[in-house]
């Protein structure tokens, strides 16, 4: 009986250091002295959910690069108010990511597989490479269109690649749901613009049609003649 009891101490103490909250496996991403990136090779099974926090201040530039052994598994980037600034099931694999960021605090890789897959059982290894580089830069001004100055009363969609659309989200967000959709030239009547981590954000309407409200991504919108 002392024999089974060393040995299940033995295998307790074996286990590796992982910090678990409502089920979320947490691992803090850790770099080498003179290395900017890390890289992590790792499996996700079934239910699995697995988050690699990376500490990274204001103004640095976070590079993810995600090569999955299925196409099932995919990561999600958290920013410190978890918000979702990248979604991977909406991008597909090879996963990609790379943004100067808005915040100084913990961001959240999470990686799992897609809920088919998931409910099969499936699993999937992965090479997750991640690196922070830069400094911190100073706070960046109002946009146009914000609380301060109002900004133009109507912009123009330009800046699409041929055949692409500018989507019209529910709220200033990439993960949130696509209401309609825009080509280049499409003017909008400007309602106010905001920052939302790493991007500017306009809630814009549809002078057609005043029920197509909502925000898109104002890299994609210049002020309309």
């Amino acid at each position: 009986m002392q024999r089974l009891f060393a040995v299940i101490a033995f295998l307790v103490l074996a286990l590796p250091i992982t910090a678990h909250a409502q089920g979320i496996e947490r691992q803090q991403l850790r770099y080498q002295p003179g290395q900017s990136q890390s890289v992590v090779l790792g499996r996700v099974s079934g239910r699995q959910t697995i988050d690699y926090i990376v500490n990274a201040r204001r103004g640095q530039m976070l590079s993810i690069r995600f090569a999955p052994s299925r196409s099932s598994a995919f990561f999600n980037l958290l920013a410190p108010n978890g918000e979702a600034l990248f979604v991977g099931q909406a991008n597909g694999n090879p996963g990609r990511f790379t943004a100067r960021l808005g915040a100084t605090g913990q961001y959240a890789i999470r990686v799992y597989l897609a809920r088919p897959a998931a409910r099969r059982g499936e699993s999937a290894s992965f090479r997750l490479a991640v690196s922070v580089t830069g400094g911190s830069v100073p706070p960046v001004p109002e946009f146009p269109g914000g609380a301060d100055d109002g900004g133009p009363d109507f912009y123009a969609v330009t800046g699409l690649t041929p055949g692409d659309r500018l989507n019209l989200r529910r709220a200033p967000s990439a993960s949130s749901p696509v209401i309609t959709s825009y080509r280049n030239g499409k003017v909008l009547r400007n309602l106010g613009c905001r920052r939302s981590a790493t991007q500017r954000w306009c809630n814009v309407e549809n002078p057609q049609n005043r029920f197509e409200r909502g925000w898109v991504n104002g890299r994609f919108l210049r002020e309309a003649g």
